[in-house]
Formats: structure tokens, C-alpha cells, sequence
């Protein structure tokens, strides 16, 4: 055996031994286990998925033993741990036990680390969850041993399976209860714990990493034995004050300064208190919103939120998020590696043709972003590679995404970039941040003013992702880049809110009707400004899902929109709320589309301030139910809560046919459809009322269709207060 193989092998089991010694050092004892519960209401609500975040494209593989799942319960499964993979790194396989078993009512899930461990030689006196302590360790410490164990609850009966973030407002999403549960099993849990009056926390002794983290209202920590005993009755006051915050350095960075606050509800509940997010604070149209104790039906929340990601990276997991440090180059949002290894080239002079150009598709949910919910501040180009004769000056162009491709019929933004001085990054930062509501473009695209100029543009040194589109014929012959991805970047940053100013349309439709009618709404809306205008369109429909398109109205103009939910590329029916950051005219018309044609009925578009709220009674004048007219009563929330509407029908003398309540989700379109025949039982009465009182909620829309049935023609009767 020759010198070099010999001192290899000794090299080798040197190795071994010491990776063994490292393991039978560690101390394991079991990891505890967290829940979340069954909100019992309707929140219907969509989170996308980032593809990555700004910082890197992390990667970690698991591997998912599974029993008693379905084949469409495992491909949700399936579908929460893709989404995991992306976001966090790890060295190490993580292992994980699916259960599908019998759990409390009111549990949705539970999960949790199969272990903790105590000992590493950076921190021997915290416990570490197994998947964290193998990245920490560089190796597998439980030796092949499960790291998370995870049960869902065979006996509830409403979940939804799908993966499309469309579940039904009566229907809960698999998907999110398993990234939540995952969540759990990877680290955000801690010990803490209150029992016949004494609060308590962790395992001989020694805190669970997430305990370290977690702090009073005075930022003292809760784990500070001088302030709150171990055991205590003063433990126990502060984990049920309402006013327990991580104070980790990541995730308050990334919550503009501010400690998240977890939730620490005035009595203990076991598997949700202290170890999740604050659900008041968070609720569920928040971005943060995933680790919160509790799920409404309808709500499908498919990315784990910017604090859970920066409280990952305060436990020591690498994540997607920046966190509280600079941005690569200047800009957040970014698919390119920062390796620059070439450039695409058109040829010299093409700076001036404006039919070539070399784009970058931003989708806003690959960054976890919503629309009208973000805003441009600049971008960034690639510049690291000189060439002989450089620099050149190209320019920049943002333009809104219409299906797929650029639409340029309105410049959102523009500015100039140098290439080819191998002077760095450029960076240009725009004199006005540019509100987002949907995805975008950057298109480095020829421009009369740089004509003569040669143009090219940075890739990066790995495959195109599907983002970079290059094209010498005009945006209509844009094709994947042949190499790479373009190092062209965009800096966003969250706003509140799709527009300072909401419309509410109540209802519209796509959709087939009673005696063969078809009914088809049209959306209208008038800009009486001196600029242009960018309105974020959505539409909820009815039983959940949202669609979204931003519209540009120029100045003075009307845009009328025909069939505005099947543009918006949905049927059905539901609301339309239209926001802008100006004032508009917004109206629709919702007809019936037959062969002889009517006009229909107009809908007005509603401020929050023309709305009703708990407390007001409106009435419905003039309505029928006979072989000639039927008539549709519908209900459409505008506010952030659920409503409830008592509803009562009466003939034309006054006297009362019947009563009953509504339910309206928030963000939500109810109709009944003839209640006088279903509800009260006739289909004979005439100059018939109605009262409807709005027992809880705000923002609540109320209107009457009456509809002739010879012609399909409806007419819409507005609510009004009684004088």
C-alpha cells in the first residue's frame, strides 16, 4: 500500500471518528408539537408563491414518507414541501412522517420536530429542532432518523386539494395547513408553556433556540430568570399578556424596525400560544399571515411571510430574504445569479431601432409582492464586462405586463444604463417611485435618441429561467434568450393598500341564468384628471378566487371594459372593485345577452363612505314576483370582516311574508334569487318592499334586480335609508 492511500485512509477515519464523537456528544430529547386550529369562518384570501425571494435561490430536498394519505392529499403535500425547498437551505436530507389520522375537532394539523438537541460546540446550551441542527452540524445527526412528524386530520371533511390557490369560501386548503405544520417541524416552535397557574419553559433547564428570541413589551426577555422565575406565576402573566415580541435583528429589520408580536392570548392554549404569529396583527390578508394559530375556509396562503423567513434566519437558517441587509446591486428582484459571463448582441448601431430589444418579464408573486402593493423605486444593469469602445448608453423602459407581453402603449417608467465599461453596476433610481398593479417589464429597447449606438446587454453564467426575452422584430416577436439570464433588476418596495381610492361595483357576471338568459357585465370607468391614470381591476368572484388586471385610463378619457370578468379571465359571478391612486367615474351595466339584445341595468361603483354598516336599515322599493317580473336581491361586502344581514319581505300593504339572515364573507357577493317564491312562498305580489339591517359589519352594498321575464331585461332598484 503505497504512502499517499494510506494516508488518505487514515485521513478518512480520522474523519469518521470525529463526525461520530460529534453526534454522541449531542444530547436528543423528544421536540415538541404545535397546531393550527379551524378558524370557523370564511376568509377568502390568496397568497402566491415566491418562485425565490431577493437574496438567493436557496435549495433543500425532503423526503416524505407518507400513511393514509390520498393520492390528491399527497400531491398538496407535495406541493407545500416545493414551495419549502425554495426558500431555505440545507446540506442535509430532510426527513419527514406524514400521518393522515383522526385529531381534535377544531384541530386542522399538527406538527412538530421529531427531536431537539443540545450541545453543539457554537451553542451547547440551547436545544436545536433535528432539521436545523443538521445545517448547523454539516451532517445528519439523527443518522437517518425522521426530523419532522406531521399529522392532519382524516375527519375533517371540507378540505380543498387542489394546488391552483382557488379553494371554495367553504373549503380548507391542505396546501396551507402543510406549509403552516412544516413551519413548525423546521423551527418556529418554542418551550414555553403555562400550567395550573405557573408559566414554564424549556428542557432541563435549557431554552429551545426560538426561546431566546422572545421578549416582553419592554424588551426584556422572557427567558431573563432575574425579571420571571422559572417556573413562575410572573412567567405565566407575561406569556398571557397579549405583549410577547421576537426581537431577533432579521426579522425586525424586515418589519420596518418593529419587534413582530406573537401570540400570547389572555388564557394558555396549548399547541397555539407563543409559538406563532399574532393573528390580530397578522390576519388574513396580510403577507405575514401563514404562521398565525388559526385557518378560515376559503383562504389559501402558499408563502411563508418576509418575518417568518428573517425568524428563520434569526434561528440561523440561509432563506430567501434579505432580511435587514442591502439588496444585491442596488435592487431586490432579480433572476440572475450576479455572475456576469457574457453578453447578448444584436450588432453594432441598433441602440436607435426600437423594434429590437432584450426584456425581462417580472412576475411580482416570485417576490412576494401583491398587486398594488408594491412599488418600483429604480433598477439595476449588469456592467461588469468591458469592451473596446465602450461605454454606450442604452435605455430602459417599464412597461406593464398584458398577457404575456410588453404593453407599450404606456411608458410607466424609463431611464438610461452604460454597458460595456466594465465600470460595475449600474444603478438608476427613479424620480418617482411607479405603483405596480400587476407584473412588469424591463425592456432594454432602441430609442431614436441613442441611434448610432451599439446595444447589448450582461447574462449571467446559468440557464434561462424562463424570465429573459430577446426580439429584432417588435415586442409581438419576443422569444426566450438563447443564453442565460439578463442581469437586469428592479429595487420594490411594499406600499398599503392597490390605491388610496376603492370602487365597489356590487355585482357582475359571466354566467347562464333562469329562462335560457345569458348575463354578461360591462365595467366603465371615466378619468376626469389631467394624467393618466393606472386602476387595479379585481374581481371576487362568488365562492372565491380574485382576478386582477391593471388598466390604463388616459387623461379625460373613458376606458369601457366588454364582459369584464371573462376579460379578467374568469366566469361566473361576484364584485369588481376598481382602486386608483385618483378620483374616477365608475359605473357598469349587466344585461342579457340574447338575440334581440337588451340594455340592462346599470350598477353604480361604490366608496366605502356610500356603504352601510352595522346599525343601518335599508329598504328595496317596488319590487315583484309575478308570471311576468322575478326578482334578485343581492348583498356585496365591502369591509375587511364577515357581515350579517337580517332580511325581511313584505307585501304591498305592509304585511309581513318572512324573515331570515345572510351571511356575507368578506370581500364577498351573496344573491338570492327570487326569495319572495323561494323564501315566502309566492310568485303573486306586487309593489313588494324589503328591509334589510346590517346587524355586523361595514361596508355593505345592497341593491334589487327586478327582471322581465318575457325579455331577460333587468332593472336595478337602489337601497335607501328611510327619511
Amino acid at each position: 500500500m503505497s504512502y499517499q492511500r494510506s494516508l488518505v485512509m487514515i485521513l478518512m477515519l480520522l474523519m469518521s471518528m470525529v463526525d461520530m464523537a460529534g453526534s454522541a456528544d449531542l444530547e436528543k430529547r423528544p421536540g415538541p408539537t404545535l397546531v393550527i386550529r379551524n378558524k370557523g369562518v370564511s376568509e377568502v384570501v390568496y397568497m402566491p408563491p415566491r418562485v425565490h425571494g431577493p437574496k438567493v435561490t436557496p435549495t433543500a430536498n425532503f423526503e416524505v414518507t407518507y400513511t393514509g394519505f390520498s393520492a390528491e392529499a399527497q400531491t398538496a403535500f407535495q406541493a407545500a414541501v416545493d414551495i419549502w425547498s425554495q426558500q431555505i437551505s440545507s446540506p442535509v436530507l430532510i426527513r419527514v412522517q406524514a400521518d393522515w389520522t383522526p385529531l381534535d375537532e377544531d384541530v386542522l394539523g399538527a406538527a412538530g420536530a421529531r427531536s431537539v438537541w443540545r450541545g453543539l460546540p457554537s451553542d451547547p446550551d440551547t436545544w436545536y429542532p433535528d432539521a436545523l441542527v443538521d445545517v448547523l452540524a454539516g451532517y445528519d445527526v439523527g443518522e437517518g432518523e425522521f426530523d419532522i412528524v406531521a399529522s392532519f386530520n382524516s375527519d375533517y371533511d371540507r378540505w380543498y386539494f387542489g394546488t391552483d390557490g382557488n379553494p371554495p369560501s367553504n373549503r380548507t386548503d391542505l396546501l396551507t395547513v402543510v406549509l403552516h405544520e412544516l413551519c413548525h417541524g423546521l423551527g418556529f416552535t418554542g418551550s414555553a408553556s403555562v400550567d395550573e397557574g405557573l408559566g414554564i419553559w424549556g428542557t432541563e433547564g435549557f431554552p429551545i433556540i426560538f426561546d431566546r428570541f422572545t421578549e416582553d413589551g419592554s424588551q426584556t426577555a422572557i427567558i431573563d430568570t432575574d425579571v420571571y422565575p422559572n417556573p413562575s406565576e410572573a412567567l405565566a402573566l407575561v406569556l398571557q399578556s397579549g405583549s410577547v415580541y421576537w426581537g431577533g435583528a432579521n426579522a425586525v429589520a424586515v418589519n420596518d424596525g418593529s419587534r413582530p408580536r406573537l401570540y400570547a392570548p389572555s388564557q394558555w392554549e396549548d399547541g397555539s400560544s407563543y409559538s406563532h404569529l399574532d393573528e390580530s396583527t397578522y390576519p388574513a390578508s396580510n403577507p405575514n399571515s401563514l404562521m398565525t394559530p388559526s385557518l378560515g375556509t376559503g383562504s389559501a396562503l402558499h408563502d411563508p411571510g418576509p418575518i417568518t423567513l428573517c425568524i428563520f434566519e434569526d434561528l440561523g437558517w440561509s432563506t430567501s430574504e434579505t432580511c435587514g441587509e442591502e439588496p444585491v446591486g442596488g435592487c431586490n428582484a432579480l433572476y440572475d445569479n450576479g455572475e456576469s459571463a457574457g453578453a447578448a448582441w444584436f450588432g453594432g448601431g441598433h441602440a436607435g431601432d426600437p423594434n429590437y430589444m432584450m426584456a425581462v418579464h417580472f412576475r411580482l408573486s416570485d417576490f412576494g409582492y401583491m398587486p398594488g402593493q408594491v412599488e418600483m423605486t429604480g433598477f439595476c444593469a449588469g456592467n461588469d464586462l468591458g469592451f473596446q469602445g465602450g461605454p454606450w448608453t442604452n435605455r430602459i423602459f417599464v412597461y406593464a405586463d398584458a398577457s404575456g407581453l410588453p404593453d407599450d402603449s404606456v411608458v410607466l417608467a424609463q431611464g438610461d444604463i452604460s454597458t460595456g465599461d466594465g465600470a460595475g453596476m449600474v444603478t438608476v433610481t427613479l424620480a418617482a417611485p411607479v405603483r405596480l398593479n400587476g407584473d412588469f417589464w424591463l425592456v432594454n429597447r432602441g430609442d431614436a435618441a441613442h441611434t448610432g449606438v451599439d446595444f447589448n446587454m450582461e447574462t449571467d453564467s446559468g440557464a434561462n429561467v424562463g424570465r429573459s426575452f430577446q426580439s429584432g422584430t417588435g415586442i409581438a416577436g419576443l422569444t426566450l434568450a438563447e443564453s442565460g439570464n439578463y442581469i437586469l433588476r428592479a429595487n420594490l418596495q411594499s406600499v398599503s393598500g392597490g390605491g388610496d381610492i376603492s370602487y365597489w361595483v356590487a355585482a357582475a357576471a359571466h354566467v347562464s341564468g333562469a329562462g335560457g338568459s345569458l348575463w354578461r357585465t360591462n365595467l366603465g370607468a371615466f378619468n376626469p384628471s389631467h394624467s393618466l391614470v393606472n386602476a387595479l381591476i379585481s374581481y371576487r368572484r362568488t365562492g372565491g378566487g380574485t382576478f386582477s388586471k391593471t388598466v390604463s385610463i388616459p387623461a379625460k378619457s373613458q376606458v369601457v371594459l366588454d364582459d369584464i370578468v371573462g376579460f379578467l379571465g374568469s366566469s361566473g359571478t361576484g364584485s369588481l372593485e376598481v382602486s386608483s391612486d385618483e378620483e374616477l367615474l365608475v359605473g357598469s351595466r349587466t344585461y342579457n345577452q340574447s338575440s334581440t339584445g337588451t340594455y340592462g341595468q346599470f350598477l353604480d361603483g361604490y366608496r366605502p363612505l356610500e356603504t352601510f354598516s352595522a346599525g343601518d336599515t335599508v329598504w328595496l322599493t317596488m319590487l315583484e314576483e309575478t308570471m311576468a317580473f322575478r326578482t334578485n336581491i343581492g348583498f356585496t361586502n365591502s369591509g375587511n370582516t364577515n357581515a350579517l344581514l337580517q332580511v325581511t319581505l313584505f307585501n304591498s300593504s305592509g304585511g309581513q311574508l318572512t324573515a331570515f339572515t345572510v351571511s356575507v364573507p368578506a370581500g364577498s357577493n351573496v344573491q338570492e334569487n327570487q326569495p319572495f317564491l323561494h323564501r315566502a312562498g309566492t310568485n303573486s305580489v306586487r309593489a313588494a318592499t324589503v328591509s334589510v339591517e346590517i346587524i355586523s359589519g361595514t361596508g355593505v352594498i345592497v341593491y334589487g334586480s327586478v327582471v322581465d321575464n318575457l325579455t331577460g331585461d333587468p332593472t336595478t332598484i337602489p337601497a335607501k335609508e328611510a327619511p
